[in-house]
């Protein structure tokens, strides 16, 4: 079970980095990348990066992705893909 949930989780986050990396610019996707995988403030992510705006940009990534990813898409993506194995 563990080893399942941990798949899960895993596959989750690979999907939706995956789906931000297609959708936004570059550095947009960087900005995201520091501020969710490596826990940075806002702060912390526009110091190292000296980007513009670095709240607003994470925050719309954000709005999108509540918008255009739905859990149940990624678990049919994830079912196709793994469910040989569960």
């Amino acid at each position: 079970t563990k080893l399942l949930n941990d798949l899960w989780t895993d596959f989750c986050t690979l999907y939706i980095m995956r789906t931000v990396e297609d959708n936004f610019p570059q550095e947009d996707f960087y900005l995201f990348k520091l501020k969710t995988l490596c826990g940075m403030t806002y702060k912390q992510v526009q110091e190292k990066t000296q980007a513009k705006k670095v709240r607003q940009r994470v925050c719309d990534i954000k709005n999108w992705l509540k918008d255009n990813v739905r859990k149940e898409d990624v678990k049919e993506v994830f079912t196709e893909m793994y469910g040989d194995i569960i």
